[in-house]
């Protein structure tokens, strides 16, 4: 019987074979979690960035929602100041009521902006010329009122306090003519009462 005796020289190269069995298998691997570390690496990045992004989405998002929120709240206040009904005679009856109180001569109304023939009182926004603004009808309108600075200053403070929603335009105070001798003024206000 023979023995299977390795001698030094095969030992070698059975130790040389294995050893670059190894460095080769030590660099395939080291091959391989280098390209995954690197594609994790990628997709950590990647994540991140998409993570930053989401939150910044959710940021404005939520500003958004916020916005919106404020802008129901105040559209459901801006309907409250709105009249359902189209009939201006409750707003004028109002402000003559306001004049009587300011002891105020109520002494004209006219429809428009100064252009248009007096109406009555009682006219409906069917008789009178009413445009339409970002989705509301504008119903523009001239008072004139005589009486003293003081008064008619508390008058249109009153107008802007008003429970409907009006805009003073523009105010003219001219000298009343009619009463040389006291402080009488005469302010003509340009007034749009927004309706429904």
């Amino acid at each position: 019987m023979k023995k299977n005796v390795l001698d030094a020289r095969s030992f070698n190269k059975l130790l040389f074979a294995l050893l670059a069995v190894i460095i080769v298998l030590t660099l395939a691997v080291s091959v391989y979690l280098g390209i995954t570390l690197n594609n994790l690496s990628k997709q950590v990045s990647n994540n991140k960035y998409l993570a930053e992004n989401n939150s910044r989405q959710i940021q404005v998002l939520a500003k958004l929602d916020d916005d919106y929120r404020n802008f129901s709240m105040e559209a459901n206040e801006i309907e409250h100041y709105l009249p359902n009904n189209k009939e201006v005679s409750d707003l004028l009856k109002d402000l003559e009521t306001m004049a009587s109180k300011e002891d105020l001569n109520f002494s004209s109304y006219q429809a428009g902006n100064g252009q248009n023939q007096p109406v009555s009182l009682k006219g409906s926004t069917q008789d009178l010329q009413v445009k339409k603004v970002n989705g509301y009808m504008v119903f523009p309108f001239q008072i004139t009122l005589k009486g003293s600075f003081a008064r008619v200053d508390n008058m249109i403070k009153q107008i802007e306090s008003y429970n409907r929603l009006v805009e003073i335009q523009s105010v003219k105070y001219t000298k009343d003519q009619t009463n040389v001798l006291g402080d009488a003024i005469k302010a003509n206000l340009t007034i749009n009462a927004y309706l429904k």
